[in-house]
């Protein structure tokens, strides 16, 4: 594995896996193993949560096709790697600046310039400190420069990063078990407070 090329995606493109399986039976062992490294790494890497629970499903008889397409998803390349929950904070609000940016550009081509700034709202005081201080600290610095164009948008104004709870972001939709509410509803009730509900 150590001299395997990277790959872009963790499952092969329209696998198809199925209970019979292909190749012979494989040592249940190592492939429990590996099925749990796996699982293990999802808590830091959630983009190979969906292989991850593809393989998983056929522990019990494991065959050489399970094993193959388990092995692929080491292979998969990760774009970063965040140290702390800052740092992966930081990282995705840049990614998000960096569409904010391109929703921008769309609206001034379609003559509806935006001449406020763009709010994005997260729930890591440190980010947004980060964000906000242009000056660059010893904690930073190994990040990578491309990620610190969101401060050169918050120095410009054309974004600003606004700390809001994690249970009042509407991406964080949550519903408790039992609760009769349908989805609309709770968009409606998140988006305009105070909306009575029919």
């Amino acid at each position: 594995m150590d001299n395997c090329n990277p790959i872009l995606t963790p499952v092969e493109e329209r696998l198809k896996l199925t209970k019979d399986g292909l190749g012979e039976l494989v040592n249940s062992t190592e492939f429990k193993g590996l099925v749990g490294c796996l699982r293990y790494l999802t808590a830091t890497r959630p983009d190979i949560m969906y292989a991850v629970g593809l393989v998983s499903r056929f522990m019990e008889s494991p065959r050489q096709s399970y094993l193959q397409a388990a092995k692929r998803i080491p292979k998969y390349k990760q774009q970063v790697v965040a140290l702390s929950t800052t740092e992966a904070e930081y990282i995705a609000a840049s990614n998000c600046a960096a569409q904010a940016v391109w929703l921008r550009m769309m609206l001034k081509s379609l003559f509806q310039e935006q001449t406020t700034p763009t709010t994005i709202v997260c729930d890591n005081k440190s980010t947004i400190s980060l964000t906000k201080n242009l000056v660059l600290h010893g904690r930073s610095k190994h990040i990578d420069i491309k990620y610190h164009y969101i401060r050169e948008l918050f120095s410009n104004k054309e974004i600003a990063v606004d700390f809001v709870e994690s249970e009042e972001q509407i991406s964080e939709f949550k519903l408790t078990a039992g609760e009769d509410i349908s989805v609309s509803d709770w968009l409606k009730t998140a988006l305009y407070p105070g909306t009575e509900l029919c």
